[in-house]
């Protein structure tokens, strides 16, 4: 737990720390938890969803997608399946 927030695992808790201080720097626009998006196949069919444990855009480098963090440190810009 990070106050009042219940997160998974120490790794998950580390890294949402380090985003509320990149977001206080300004350095991140905003950071949401658990989000769950669909992961296509080459020929565009939906083989699965994925749940990240952070989403988040970077304000230093636009336009940037939004980048994808799993708190095992494993990240998730672009995939090609």
């Amino acid at each position: 737990m990070v106050g009042m927030i219940r997160l998974d695992s120490k790794a998950e808790a580390k890294r949402y720390l380090e985003l509320k201080l990149l977001a206080q720097g300004e350095q991140i626009s905003e950071s949401m938890r658990q989000i769950a998006f669909a992961l296509y196949g080459k020929n565009g069919a939906s083989i699965c969803q994925h749940r990240a444990d952070f989403l988040y855009p970077w304000t230093t480098r636009l336009p940037a997608p939004p980048l994808a963090h799993q708190g095992e440190g494993i990240w998730l810009p672009r995939l090609a399946l």
